[in-house]
């Protein structure tokens, strides 16, 4: 049982690193608000990458750049959110372990904040988005 969950995870591991590697998806995002949340999803994929290939905790992490310094690189650039603005993230615990990732430059536009929530549920994480709306 335990050759069959340490292949399972190698697996899961070699692929997830195979698709970081790969073009974004082959469609073409419709609005800036939709690439914010594909990066925002690719960036926490990431970090709980980071947790369970580095062996560190995610507590660790003071800011995203840390992505790009792993062997092998987690991710090769992080990037600008489509307002020219970097991503930024906070980790802020609990029980959860959870963490938050959102684009600043998002705030000023007509959709609102665009930030997610991630949070440790059953050795997964899930990311949710929060709702923050624009004032205009």
């Amino acid at each position: 049982m335990k050759k069959f969950f340490t292949s399972i995870v190698a697996l899961l591991t070699i692929a997830f690193a195979i698709s970081l590697f790969l073009p974004k998806p082959f469609y073409s995002p419709s609005s800036r608000g939709d690439i914010t949340k594909l990066d925002i999803q690719q960036l926490g994929q990431a970090i709980t990458q980071y947790e369970k290939l580095e062996k560190k905790d995610i507590s660790e992490i003071k800011a995203l750049n840390i992505l790009t310094q792993t062997t092998p690189k987690m991710i090769d650039t992080i990037p600008l959110d489509p307002w020219g603005e970097p991503y930024q993230y906070k980790y802020l615990g609990g029980q959860s372990n959870a963490f938050i990732i959102w684009s600043p430059g998002s705030l000023d536009a007509k959709a609102g904040l665009i930030i997610y929530t991630f949070t440790k549920q059953n050795e997964r994480y899930r990311g949710s988005q929060l709702l923050w709306p624009s004032n205009k």
